[in-house]
C-alpha cells in the first residue's frame, strides 16, 4: 500500500511540475529540495518527509492536499 502512495505522490509531483513547465533543476532551485531527491520522489523510489511536502507545495503554489489521492481526501 505504501508503494501506491509513493507512486501517486510521484505522479502528482511530476504533473504539477510540468504544469509550471519547470525542469527538475528549476523545481529543486525553487523548493530547496535536492535534485536527486526530486528525481527519486517522481520515480516513486522514495517517500517524502513532511518538510519536503511543505517545501514542494509552497514552491508549486498549491496546498499540501494536492498530493493526496481522492480517497485520502475523502472524495
Amino acid at each position: 500500500m505504501a508503494k501506491k502512495r509513493r507512486t501517486h505522490f510521484g505522479e502528482r509531483l511530476r504533473m504539477l511540475r510540468q504544469e509550471h513547465e519547470w525542469t527538475l533543476a528549476e523545481l529543486a532551485e525553487r523548493s530547496g529540495v535536492h535534485l536527486q531527491s526530486l528525481s527519486r520522489l517522481e520515480r516513486g523510489e522514495r517517500e517524502p518527509t513532511w518538510p519536503t511536502v511543505v517545501a514542494l507545495a509552497k514552491a508549486l503554489e498549491v496546498e499540501v492536499t494536492e498530493f493526496l489521492t481522492d480517497e485520502e481526501r475523502g472524495e
